[in-house]
């Protein structure tokens, strides 16, 4: 399954206690909390290219399968290393000395992306347009 299309923010779980445990400033988590980004993913067969727009940022992550990816979240460098799964793709997340676990699952047109740092978990979810 492919993941490319746009995708349009439908809700957030538990953001701003990630972007805390994650090392955000309180001005950060609020402009993150506020931010309702449409995201167009691009498959290029060895990962995949994110571009995140919201009202006032636009920014652009690209993933390679197998690899240590350099990402954004917020302003929030970190690295992801992932693997292609049969809805989406699964695998680890490090920065700031902290490591866990990221997933994204295209079911029909809901799309979620999942994030745990420690004992922190945060999700969004996305609806295909």
């Amino acid at each position: 399954m492919s993941l490319s299309g746009t995708f349009v923010h439908a809700s957030s779980n538990n953001l701003d206690a990630w972007l805390k445990a994650a090392g955000a400033s309180d001005a950060v988590i609020s402009k993150a909390m506020a931010a309702k980004p449409t995201l167009v993913i691009t498959d290029t067969g060895s990962g995949l290219t994110i571009n995140s727009k919201s009202a006032d940022k636009e920014f652009t992550n690209t993933i390679t399968y197998g690899q240590e990816s350099p990402m954004e979240i917020a302003g929030i460098e970190y690295t992801m290393n992932v693997s292609k799964t049969a809805s989406g793709y699964a695998g680890t997340i490090s920065g700031k000395g902290k490591t866990g676990s990221t997933t994204c699952e295209l079911s029909g047109s809901t799309l979620t992306r999942s994030y745990t740092l420690g004992d922190v978990a945060a999700s969004h979810t996305y609806t295909k347009q």
